[in-house]
């Protein structure tokens, strides 16, 4: 049986999520979020008989709720409503992989990578992409590192390799103690035979 008070909050946002949560084959998952006093986020998948829906969503009872998948301003909004303070490197660093990996389409595929043993190459690849695999390996395994919070003046720098789909990616963000996000991405390298698709 669904928590009241999130089908509740969720049907606030779509009332067709009151019967996503009513079916039983729906899944409603607690996602790792120490940063929120209040607040809490949940990824909701459910099934139909063709194919899986899913979303990630932040809330608190008795608050509105915020959509966070394809919706990143709404991250920022449910830490300002939390409040949150981001005293420390592992809660800031916790804060923006959660920002990534909740905020993104849900048709697209993205993961943080710590090293180059983290990319999701394609299991058999041809000789053409072998080679092309062996080029980037060589260009990229010392320069790929696990993601990293530290401290800039009074807010926190936090940096992260991350795969979008077919590219491999470098994110650098400004993260104040109240979660407010300046956040810059480079592609260093893109068309990668890499597997796209959750």
């Amino acid at each position: 049986m669904p928590d009241p008070a999130l089908a509740a909050a969720l049907g606030d946002l779509d009332p067709e999520y009151v019967r996503w949560l009513a079916d039983p084959a729906t899944t409603v998952t607690p996602y790792p979020a120490p940063f929120f006093h209040r607040f809490q986020i949940v990824q909701v998948i459910y099934r139909t008989p063709y194919h899986a829906l899913g979303f990630h969503a932040a809330w608190a009872p008795g608050e509105p709720a915020y959509m966070l998948t394809d919706e990143p301003p709404n991250f920022v909004a449910a830490a300002l409503a939390d409040p949150v303070d981001l005293a420390s490197a592992d809660l800031a660093l916790a804060y923006l992989l959660a920002y990534l990996d909740t905020t993104h389409p849900a048709d697209e595929l993205i993961y943080v990578v710590s090293t180059l043993a983290d990319v999701r190459f394609y299991p058999n690849p041809s000789a053409a992409e072998q080679q092309r695999l062996a080029a980037f390996s060589s260009r990229y395994s010392e320069i790929i590192k696990p993601p990293a919070a530290r401290r800039l003046g009074d807010d926190w720098r936090v940096a992260a390799f991350v795969v979008r789909q077919q590219a491999l990616e470098h994110t650098t963000a400004t993260v104040s103690h109240a979660g407010m996000l300046d956040t810059h991405t480079e592609v260093l390298e893109g068309d990668l035979p890499v597997v796209f698709a959750a």
